[in-house]
């Protein structure tokens, strides 16, 4: 049984909720969605976190680089990230399954307000192109896929790459997300990975998470990598630099902290608590470089979220 594809419709409504509550700002976010359902502050919360950390972290990538750089998210699904970061790369790019691809294409060729920032647009049958915006249509377990979009698009490879991924490679067998990512080492020089994904799968409140996802959305998930912040480590053990952190802890730390606890005041933090210590990112550079030596001028919320 598999449901892969109807995760992004659940994440996309999350999302409009917590946005709709006031968690974050998103002028584009309802856009995707036709109605919205009540959430638990719980969920309101961890996407608060799961979204302020990507968007920081997309935002200092592009700034460290003047634009002069790629972002590739991969099982994009209908994130708004490309309308909201503060400036652009050369290229970004969205890689999803064709019938997820084919049902954004169609939102965004009808929305003259997301088509408003992409530029002289073309739509195919197999996503977008436009001068930095692409939406491709991809399957990411076969091993040809990324060669595929980097030679359709004419991707420069040479050019520092941040790629993301939020709940993706779980679904991938762990041979093929292996191959993935060491695809990806070998094709790009200058490669960085933001990775988002569930952790301490080992306890029994693991258990009832995956056993949610594998009765929801796929029974056959891979689960092997997600024991611990060590064996997602794992994942990127040949790259130059990679640090991981809990949703839990990232979140404490964050500046926005106090504001958005105020927004659903929670009687009991426990169920929050053992929701976020079982989801975390993990941040990787392949080959660091001058701008990586200097994290905390370069990189300040990198800097913050992973090296503090």
């Amino acid at each position: 049984m598999t449901n892969v594809s109807r995760t992004n419709d659940y994440a996309t409504a999350c999302k409009a909720f917590a946005v709709k509550l006031g968690y974050w700002e998103d002028p584009y976010i309802h856009l995707f969605v036709r109605t919205t359902e009540r959430r638990p502050p719980e969920i309101n919360i961890g996407y608060f976190a799961r979204i302020a950390i990507v968007r920081s972290t997309v935002n200092d990538f592009i700034k460290a680089y003047s634009g002069n750089c790629n972002v590739i998210s991969l099982g994009a699904g209908y994130d708004t990230l490309f309308w909201n970061i503060l400036s652009r790369p050369l290229k970004y790019v969205e890689l999803d399954l064709p019938d997820v691809v084919q049902k954004k294409s169609f939102i965004i060729e009808r929305s003259s307000k997301l088509l408003e920032l992409l530029d002289k647009p073309v739509f195919e049958t197999t996503g977008i192109v436009s001068s930095t915006y692409c939406l491709k249509a991809c399957d990411l377990k076969h091993e040809s896929a990324l060669k595929d979009v980097c030679s359709t698009l004419q991707l420069d490879t040479n050019l520092p790459t941040l790629f993301i991924t939020e709940c993706v490679l779980i679904y991938i067998e762990s041979q093929n997300s292996s191959n993935l990512i060491r695809d990806i080492s070998e094709r790009f020089n200058s490669a960085y990975f933001l990775h988002y994904e569930q952790v301490n799968l080992n306890d029994r409140f693991g258990e009832i998470l995956i056993e949610n996802v594998r009765s929801s959305w796929c029974s056959s998930i891979d689960v092997d990598a997600c024991q611990s912040l060590a064996s997602q480590e794992r994942r990127f053990q040949n790259w130059g630099i990679v640090k991981s952190k809990l949703l839990s802890k990232l979140l404490v730390t964050h500046p926005e902290h106090s504001r958005i606890s105020e927004i659903e005041r929670l009687d009991e933090m426990e169920l929050l608590d053992q929701l976020l210590t079982h989801y975390c990112f993990v941040y990787a550079v392949l080959n660091p470089g001058p701008t990586d030596e200097k994290t905390r001028e370069n990189f300040p919320n990198v800097h913050k979220f992973f090296f503090e």
